[in-house]
């Protein structure tokens, strides 16, 4: 919500933030008018008012509920999007209203959710911004003109109508905690094109109420409208339910005025959208100028709120015409049915932020400044007739040249807006023009209008075959109820409603029969309604458009009239001339003249006269008894028209003598007061223009002194409170405090300085150095110094109890930072003493257990630089203190320590983690050679404000990787020895048949039988030879990466395994749809696979079944990994769950002196070096029995 203040604002602003609940869910904007030159310190004295939190607003602040945000000085701000925006202040000699720029856009973000505050100040700032947030539905408030120091913002505010709430500030405050608890603010209603399903027949109800009381009929607006503007009331009438709202517009008849006064948006303003403007002037007026040669120009504004469109349109047209609007009849008619809006556009006076859109060069032609803002001159206020006028019911204006009609059928259902299309399309010329809104469009009707300008919504009449006949009710006002109050109307039945209508429709019979003629004139005799038929009495005159009742009545009747009139204004009483003769279309009329002042005076126009003309009954013929009619003499005519001509005569004559009396007397007068008025009017004049310029600037110096004036008030209270603060602050501190002056002499203490200065209140004004205090130190060369060099001097001091302090001497500085004095302040530090020991102690103890560790240990600070290595690293790395304390880590030695794995865990994972374990590290050191070694880390946090210690520790792994790397070449030698018989039995078979087949060839004679055996024992030497290849392979090492096909390495294994395969009666099953070759080493590959193969074949001692599977698939891991899986199944004996918890256990055997118990343990070694994964599964259940390994491959070795 948006807060606006001036000159008195701040003391408002204080009395709501006081009122305000502390956890109120709502976001504060406070404008104020600031001084540009000074930084402002508003929220530093708000935020001594209230526990919300006061900040000062910045470019690109989010907004956040349960805050208060003052704009700063020399700004305008603005909010998008929940943030807010803003702008240095224009440099111009324009008025400065950030409040209006503020609230409109508050209201263009949050649209009904938005409020707007307006406070005490002079101006009209925040006018406009408060109609632009009661235009999209928010609630709006305004301080009463009683509580506020300057009223002209809240009034201007209150008088544009547009105002929910007028309160004083705690009443504001109290309303606005309410409104956000309440459920119909808290929860805002869904927008919905259909009236709500609940209370329905309520929600009709309240319609018909206020239609019977208003005269507006509501019933076709839509529904989302009218129910969200009836939500509003309920909130603020503390209304949980539409039936408790029925119940209370029956029991208070003046809500119903206020809920339609609700409903009505008065929002408009000059030249709204100024390129429609400029649009008419280029397409509509030139098309009806060219038409109305020689004839009236009619113009008609529907819905014109307080008037600024219809003036708008005025000047755009006169500025059109140029000077041929001198010879033109204009006639521009405004309607509205808001009356208060009606009675402001007649006065034609608007304050100043709403002339934002107008130009200087169009104010100084067309408006004249006044009081409280600008008046339209009465050049262009002849030009403009308003009237109420409801153009959904009403008969509209005839021959129209052009309608306005813009933003107002976007707020009424479609079947009222093809009536209200209709009833416009009726009321225009046949080559007239339509003007509606940007959201709005005749495009739905083209039977009716042609778009002439798309862009600016200017619609051309569409002209048919015969001009449409339309009736139109003819009910003016609504009724009001006399005999039977407002609160006593029950829920109205159909019936009871046409009985309503049939009596509004006999008593505007009545009053149109029966009633005479007549007008309403203002004080100056400007005619402002016309009632009933008054052509015989009043004829337009010749030249510009003039309303003035004396130019438009008849000759014979214009003296009666005006003495008629200036004894109505001396009595103040109702004058009638009887018998005024006159002369209409050749005929003789008499008639009656009336004058009656009317009782009350109308909002914004004054007071007015209603004029009728009554004419007198012809004579009529005497009757006889008999019933026979008697004509009339013509020598009684004559004499009774002779009288009538004498009593004319003679008061003709009376009132001619009057005047002429009144007139001579007049002129002597005038004749003198003309000479001095023309020599005062040019010094006035100038003194006038002098004295506008000087008033603008005036009022702005004014507005600033005020918000400076209410902020040294508020700093002599804020110094007042110091000084009591400053008071209780020393009584109530613990800390000793002495503060002497120049010489010396003791100015105030603490109550806590007497027991160790051992001073006195009596002793203020006393030199210290006359009182001894209970400390080992003299003061006197300390404050010597502290006083002639400025400085601060600090000193651990005892007292005779041995207890520590901390001396501390600073100067005493005033505000102009001049020293005169000297502060001793004693801080109690024996605590920290015995502390600073105990560290000490910890620390050697430290020390010494990191010294006696056997592992290597590093201690380095927060820069990475060693402080501290134990005797076991300079022993295992063979270096020197002197070539290592101090050092960057990674400076050590020839730069071995600067790896970048080692600079991810100290730079990267050790401020992250905390700490890090058994990471494991291989470098090469000169001289040393390879080493392992497991390296952890941890953050050491000596004191909270101390930079963190990092401890490094060392666990050398070096001959624990050389005894893992023999036991892996061991467990390879063991399966070598175990395949050994199977490979030589294996090649003695081909070898044998190798012999025999050359015994034959090399005893027979037969050269073609001893060619076929030697080509017998070439086969069995190539079997030989692919034996040999494959067992080479298995035993030849894999230094690097290779790519190798997964399927190949498994064949070649059971080229291996054939004999021991079919010696145990098992059957292969392969299955391979392997996809790409992987990257890896095919030693370990082969070692890993030998060893699954080996153990399924000892599972099977008595037959069986052996699946080999080869497939492309990811990672179980991360589905996103590709590479090969290979699965080996076995239909063996199986294993126990606690043999499967076990089978990675170096060691661990289920083959008892036949296994080495490191086959498992190797491989899962190897699998872990070729980053890959392997799982087994097992089942011991009869006829089902068997284990599956399932290793998946990476298709590369990642870094």
């Amino acid at each position: 919500m948006a807060i606006g203040a001036s000159a008195g604002g701040l003391e408002a602003l204080t009395a709501i933030l006081r009122a305000l609940p502390t956890d109120i869910a709502m976001a504060f904007m406070l404008i104020q008018h600031l001084d540009p030159k000074r930084h402002s310190i508003l929220p530093e004295l708000l935020s001594k008012t209230t526990k919300i939190p006061v900040l000062e607003a910045i470019h690109a602040m989010k907004v956040e509920s349960n805050r208060v945000y003052v704009m700063p000085s020399n700004v305008d701000i603005s909010i998008t999007d929940g943030h807010f925006g803003l702008t240095p202040r224009a440099i111009d000699h324009k008025q400065h209203l950030p409040i209006d720029i503020f609230m409109r856009s508050l209201a263009e973000v949050r649209k009904s959710n938005a409020i707007g505050v307006i406070l005490s100040g002079t101006g009209s700032d925040g006018t406009a911004g408060i109609k632009a947030i009661r235009a999209e539905g928010g609630v709006t408030f305004a301080q009463s003109t009683e509580s506020a120091k300057f009223d002209g913002m809240p009034r201007s505010a209150i008088e544009s109508g547009c105002i929910d709430y007028v309160l004083s500030p705690e009443k504001i405050a109290a309303e606005l905690g309410r409104m956000s608890s309440h459920p119909q603010v808290r929860q805002r209603p869904k927008v919905s094109r259909e009236e709500p399903k609940s209370d329905g027949d309520v929600f009709d109800s309240i319609l018909n109420l206020v239609s019977i009381s208003q005269g507006s009929d509501f019933t076709k607006y839509k529904p989302n409208t009218i129910h969200r503007r009836i939500q509003q009331r309920m909130a603020a009438l503390r209304i949980l339910s539409l039936p408790a709202y029925l119940t209370y517009l029956r029991e208070h008849p003046e809500e119903a005025a206020k809920l339609s006064h609700h409903v009505l948006i008065p929002v408009t303003e000059f030249f709204r959208n100024p390129e429609i403007f400029e649009g008419l002037a280029k397409t509509a007026f030139p098309a009806m100028i060219e038409e109305k040669v020689g004839e009236a120009l009619r113009l008609w504004v529907v819905a014109c709120s307080t008037g600024e469109e219809v003036y708008s349109l005025a000047i755009t047209l006169l500025e059109f015409l140029g000077a041929s609007a001198e010879g033109m009849r204009i006639q521009i008619f405004g309607t509205d049915i808001n009356e208060k809006g009606i009675a402001k556009a007649r006065s034609g006076i608007y304050s100043e932020s709403a002339m934002k859109n107008v130009s200087a060069e169009l104010t100084a032609k067309f408006f004249t400044k006044v009081t409280g803002g600008y008046r339209v001159n009465k050049v262009i206020r002849d030009l403009c007739v308003f009237a109420r006028q409801d153009v959904t019911k009403d008969p509209p204006f005839s021959s129209l040249d052009l309608i306005s009609c813009r933003n107002f059928l976007i707020y009424v259902q479609p079947e009222l807006q093809e009536r209200i299309i209709s009833t416009l399309h009726y009321a225009l010329n046949p080559s007239g023009f339509l003007l509606l809104g940007n959201a709005e469009s005749a495009a739905s009707y083209p039977q009716m209008f042609t778009p002439l300008n798309k862009k600016s919504k200017i619609y051309s009449k569409k002209v048919g075959d015969h001009r449409q006949q339309r009736t139109f009710k003819t009910a003016r006002n609504p009724l009001q109820a006399v005999a039977s109050p407002i609160e006593k109307v029950q829920p109205i039945s159909r019936a009871s409603q046409n009985e309503l209508e049939l009596q509004q429709l006999a008593d505007r019979m009545v009053l149109r029969e029966c009633a005479p003629p007549g007008v309403i004139v203002n004080d100056a005799l400007e005619i402002l309604q016309f009632r009933g038929r008054t052509s015989p009495y009043l004829e337009p005159a010749s030249g510009r458009a003039n309303l003035n009742i004396l130019n438009m009545v008849r000759e014979e009747l214009a003296i009666a009239l005006r003495t008629a009139i200036a004894s109505a204004r001396k009595k103040a009483a109702s004058v009638k001339k009887k018998n005024v003769a006159f002369e209409h279309n050749g005929k003789r009329r008499v008639v009656h003249l009336s004058v009656m002042p009317m009782d009350e005076l109308v909002s914004g126009v004054g007071r007015c006269y209603l004029i009728l003309f009554e004419d007198v009954v012809p004579l009529i013929e005497p009757i006889g008894k008999t019933g026979q009619r008697f004509p009339v003499q013509p020598g009684d005519l004559s004499r009774r028209t002779l009288l009538d001509q004498k009593r004319e005569l003679q008061a003709t004559r009376a009132l001619l003598k009057e005047h002429t009396r009144t007139q001579e007397a007049l002129r002597e007068d005038y004749q003198s007061a003309n000479e001095e008025m023309l020599s005062a009017n040019e010094e006035l004049q100038s003194t006038n223009e002098e004295l506008e310029t000087s008033k603008e600037e005036l009022q702005a110096t004014n507005e600033e002194l005020n918000t400076v004036n209410d902020e040294l008030n508020s700093n002599n209270s804020t110094l007042h409170l110091l000084g009591n603060d400053l008071k209780n602050l020393l009584e109530s501190t613990v800390i000793p405090i002495v503060m002497v002056d120049g010489s010396l002499c003791i100015r105030r203490m603490t109550p806590t300085a007497e027991a160790v200065f051992k001073v006195l209140p009596s002793d203020i004004g006393r030199p210290i150095t006359d009182i001894n205090p209970d400390l080992n130190i003299d003061l006197k060369p300390l404050l010597t110094t502290v006083l002639r060099d400025v400085v601060s001097l600090e000193r651990e001091v005892q007292d005779q109890q041995g207890h520590w302090y901390r001396l501390q001497v600073r100067p005493y500085e005033t505000l102009d930072n001049r020293s005169d004095g000297a502060v001793l302040v004693l801080m109690d530090i024996d605590v920290i003493k015995k502390r600073n020991q105990e560290l000490v102690l910890a620390s050697e103890f430290t020390k010494s257990i990191i010294e006696t560790m056997p592992e290597p240990v590093l201690v380095l600070n927060a820069n990475l630089h060693v402080l501290m290595a134990n005797y076991s690293f300079y022993k295992a790395f063979e270096v020197k203190p002197e070539a290592t304390l101090n050092r960057f880590v990674y400076g050590l030695g020839d730069g071995q320590w600067n790896k970048p794995d080692l600079r991810t865990l100290l730079e990267e994972v050790l401020p992250h983690d905390r700490d890090f374990l058994n990471h494991e590290v291989i470098y090469d050191f000169p001289g040393i050679g390879w080493k392992s070694f497991m390296l952890s880390g941890r953050y050491m946090v000596q004191e909270p404000a101390a930079a963190p210690l990092i401890l490094l520790s060392l666990t050398d792994m070096t001959k624990r990787k050389k005894i893992e790397a023999a036991l892996v070449q061991a467990e390879k030698l063991a399966i070598a020895s175990r395949l050994a018989a199977t490979i030589a039995h294996e090649i003695n078979n081909p070898l044998e048949a190798i012999t025999n087949l050359l015994y034959l060839a090399s005893t027979g004679d037969d050269a073609a039988a001893a060619k076929t055996y030697a080509a017998q024992a070439l086969e069995e030497v190539g079997r030989v030879s692919h034996i040999t290849q494959q067992t080479l392979k298995f035993y030849r090492q894999s230094t690097a990466p290779s790519s190798v096909q997964v399927s190949e390495i498994l064949d070649s294994l059971l080229v291996l395994y054939h004999e021991k395969l079919l010696a145990n009666n098992i059957t292969v099953h392969r299955q391979y749809r392997e996809g790409p070759s992987i990257l890896c080493l095919a030693g370990d590959l082969r070692q890993i696979f030998a060893n699954l193969l080996s153990n399924a074949v000892d599972a099977m001692r008595f037959g069986g079944s052996l699946t080999m599977r080869v497939s492309n698939s990811y990672d179980w891991r991360d589905r996103e990994r590709l590479g090969i899986r290979a699965t080996i199944s076995d239909s063996g004996t199986g294993m126990t769950a606690k043999t499967l918890e076990r089978i990675y256990e170096p060691f661990f055997t289920t083959k008892n002196e036949t296994g080495t118990g490191l086959g498992m343990w190797v491989s899962a070694q190897l699998v872990e070096r070729l980053q890959g994964d392997l799982r087994v599964s097992s089942t011991m259940r009869r006829g089902r029995s068997g284990t599956t390994f399932s290793l998946f491959l990476p298709l590369e070795l990642s870094a």
